[in-house]
């Protein structure tokens, strides 16, 4: 009998792990499955996929999620109002919107849960309680690296569209020279280029054209993005509405403006290359350097000492 309880641990994390690998392989298999349709969708003109739709517009292609998927329903069981609200938030940042984003990112949640129960599992042989920790510890850990992920991702947006805005603002420039209006233009601008940029001004056309007015997509834009060069292009665009003066001037202003801020940026960089290599000169060449000099000497030092 004791030895049946020494060796439960053993069954308990065998079918847990077993368990465990049937749920994911069965997920992956669904998962994989629609990979051919979103091949399909990602090979359309990209006057199609930058159509924009009412639910999902200036939005990255996401998968439909599987409504039968144990996943999803799991996830759904785990959320509270406020988190998904958070969770909708952060995956707008990532230029992911709708439904299918966050259903998407509840079923990623829940399977890198699950792949840190397994892991956890694992510790069950080191005993029950060790063993239960661990698991727990790491399915919760599991559990929250895709919101780590969805957020470096939303800062990294954030930095793309500050680079690619100046480039985007001149083309604008050069459309609305040409004789295009500034919806044309800017309509042209999200076809022909590609990036957050061309995402955030195809969904701000979609909403024009689906009847809100220029002024309220540009102010509900302007309040969403995180990206502060895009804040200042959209009050000086608003600006320009409101006062009535040519627009052609404010955008080759403002595209130089913003060239001049993304090379002070560069210049910062820069300067902080010093600061950053400091730290590990000190911890991995200095300490080298001081065994190469510095260790002869203190080895004859020694066997000096010795021999007195």
């Amino acid at each position: 009998m004791s030895s049946l309880l020494m060796q439960l641990p053993l069954y308990l994390a065998a079918i847990l792990s077993a368990a465990a690998v049937w749920i994911l392989v069965t997920s992956l298999m669904k998962t994989f499955s629609g990979i051919g349709r979103k091949g399909l969708v990602a090979a359309l003109p990209k006057y199609i996929s930058r159509s924009h739709d009412g639910r999902d517009a200036g939005s990255v292609a996401v998968a439909t999620a599987d409504e039968s998927s144990i996943f999803l329903r799991l996830g759904r069981a785990l959320m509270t109002k406020k988190y998904s609200t958070w969770l909708t938030l952060k995956l707008a940042e990532t230029g992911s919107r709708g439904a299918n984003a966050l259903e998407a990112l509840l079923t990623k949640k829940v399977m890198y849960a699950v792949i840190g129960a397994m892991f956890g599992a694992l510790f069950l042989t080191k005993g029950v309680g060790p063993g239960v920790a661990t698991l727990v510890i790491a399915a919760v850990a599991g559990f929250f690296v895709p919101d780590l992920l969805v957020v470096s991702d939303g800062q990294k947006r954030v930095q793309e569209l500050d680079l690619g805005l100046p480039d985007a603002i001149d083309l604008l420039n050069l459309c609305v020279e040409s004789g295009l209006s500034f919806e044309n233009g800017m309509s042209r601008v999200s076809i022909s280029l590609n990036g957050p940029v061309a995402e955030e001004f195809g969904g701000l056309m979609a909403e024009v054209q689906l009847g809100k007015s220029r002024v309220d997509a540009m102010s509900q834009l302007a309040e969403r993005t995180k990206s502060k060069g895009l804040q200042r292009f959209l009050s000086a665009l608003l600006q320009v509405d409101r006062l009535g003066v040519p627009i052609s001037g404010v955008l080759a202003e403002q595209a130089s403006e913003m060239r001049a801020v993304r090379k002070d940026k560069a210049r910062e960089q820069g300067q902080k290359v010093t600061i950053n290599i400091l730290m590990p000169l000190m911890f991995c060449f200095l300490p080298a350097m001081f065994i190469i000099v510095l260790g002869p000497a203190i080895v004859q030092l020694v066997k000096t000492m010795s021999l007195l």
